[in-house]
């Protein structure tokens, strides 16, 4: 009989235990109950924002492609002009070679004369650079005090002519090109 009731006592014990937990546990579902619309809500906008962010992505995604498409538009037209600007750079180098030279032939001749100057750089011009003739040929020399002739006014035809062909040559693109990278 003492056994029966130390079963029993065990039972009541184990029982007050059991209905302890239940209460605690009834308590934590139900904060969890009431959390439930809470996180509905928190979830739905982390389903929005990873919308948008999603939508975002593809945006820039075509921005940058469009981007790269220009930028590989303008770089084919820039190598296109480097040829030109390539071939304006030898005719300026020509034209400057031609300059050092009609300079050191008017100082090895200061005192000869303005036609005799025109003379030998005109032999040195290619044929078909010759460049126009001077309206009045230059007096004779005289004294120092005098402003000479200079290779710029003797060749203003020819520098004319040197200025307006490239222009013509390059058709007025490689401006245009400059003008629409600003």
């Amino acid at each position: 009989m003492i056994l029966s009731y130390i079963f029993d006592a065990l039972i009541v014990l184990l029982l007050g235990v059991a209905i302890g937990y239940a209460y605690v546990l009834n308590q934590r579902l139900r904060v969890l109950r009431d959390s439930r619309g809470e996180l509905e809500r928190v979830v739905n906008s982390l389903a929005e924002a990873i919308s948008q962010a999603d939508s975002g992505l593809n945006e820039i995604h075509n921005v940058a492609n469009s981007l790269g498409r220009d930028l590989d538009r303008k770089i084919d037209s820039a190598r296109g002009h480097g040829g030109e600007i390539e071939a304006l750079i030898e005719r300026a180098e020509l034209a400057a070679s031609r300059l050092e030279t009609a300079i050191s032939v008017a100082r090895r001749h200061e005192d000869a004369g303005a036609q005799a100057f025109q003379d030998e750089v005109v032999e040195r011009l290619p044929l078909d650079r010759k460049p126009k003739p001077v309206a009045e040929p230059a007096p004779a020399p005289k004294p120092r005090s005098k402003a000479r002739p200079t290779p710029a006014k003797l060749f203003v035809g020819l520098a004319e002519e040197e200025a307006e062909e490239p222009a013509r040559a390059a058709g007025g693109s490689i401006v245009k090109a400059l003008r629409g990278m600003r």
